[in-house]
Parts: C-alpha cells; sequence; structure tokens
C-alpha cells in the first residue's frame, strides 16, 4: 500500500516495494552493485570518531576516511536519486513528476531533500549487497557453480 508524505508545497505518494517493478528497482540496484567497496568500508565506520578529523563536516571526514573517489561520491548521490525514482509514485505539485533517474535531479531542493529522507529507507532495503551479488553467480566462489549456463571456464 502507497504511503503519502508532505512535501514542501504539497504532497507526494510513495510506492512501496511490492508496488514498484523492476524498471523501478533496477538503476538502485545498478548503483549499489557499483558501491560495494564504499558500502563495505561504510559498515566498518561504527562512530563519528572513526573519521578523519581533518575535514570539517561528517561527509567530508567519511569521504576522507574512506578515500571515496569522485566516481564513487557520484554514484552515492545518483543512488538517492534512484531510491526517490523508484518510491516517487505521484504527487500534488504543479510539476511535471520525474520519468527517468535523471530528472530527479531537476526536483527542487527542498523537496528533493524531503523525498531523499522519506525513501532512504527504500534505498537500503532495495540495494545488492555482496552476498546477494555471490548468490547470482557472480561472486568469487562461482566459477565451479554446477548450476552455471555455460560451466566452469577451465582456468
Amino acid at each position: 500500500m502507497a504511503t503519502t508524505i508532505t512535501i514542501p508545497g504539497g504532497q507526494a505518494t510513495l510506492r512501496d516495494q511490492d508496488e514498484m517493478t523492476e524498471r523501478h528497482r533496477r538503476p538502485v540496484k545498478v548503483i549499489s552493485m557499483r558501491l560495494m567497496r564504499v558500502m563495505g568500508q561504510l559498515a566498518d565506520i561504527t562512530h563519528l570518531a572513526d573519521l578523519d578529523p581533518s575535514a570539517e563536516d561528517a561527509t567530508e571526514r567519511m569521504m576522507a576516511t574512506i578515500g571515496m573517489t569522485e566516481d564513487e561520491s557520484s554514484a552515492l548521490l545518483r543512488l538517492t536519486d534512484a531510491a526517490i525514482y523508484a518510491a516517487l509514485k505521484s504527487w500534488t505539485l504543479d510539476l511535471p513528476i520525474p520519468v527517468t533517474v535523471d530528472e530527479v535531479q531537476d526536483i527542487p531542493g527542498e523537496v528533493y531533500d524531503a523525498l531523499a529522507e522519506a525513501t532512504a529507507r527504500t534505498g537500503k532495503d532495495l540495494m545488492v549487497s555482496e552476498g546477494q551479488t555471490a548468490q547470482a553467480g557472480f561472486g568469487p566462489d562461482s566459477a565451479g557453480d554446477v548450476a552455471s549456463p555455460t560451466g566452469a571456464s577451465g582456468a
């Protein structure tokens, strides 16, 4: 069942995961695969004391601590865009609703922030973990998987 939230200037209806098609979910999955190294390192940071103290704010300290590249930083922001795209079903704003992940960046800043906060859990729930990737036959232990459609490589 969809959830209605208040956003600056109106209301938005967010899809529950069971209402999302694979077209909605796929961008989150693809981006999360690109971020596995970063997500693993983020999981190891248990409190702000673990972060590099030379940066000014928590985000910068986090990036400095784990050594995020510009591409990883961009992918992390894009993950938020993808979560908003996946969840946003409708809104009462007098603006066209984004129909692509890229169009999410055209949402007014305060509306984007409210949607980002409301969809953060959705993004985390849809992300692909290392275990899921390995289960899909793409992990390092899948070479000898007899269920592999092409068989072992012989390497």
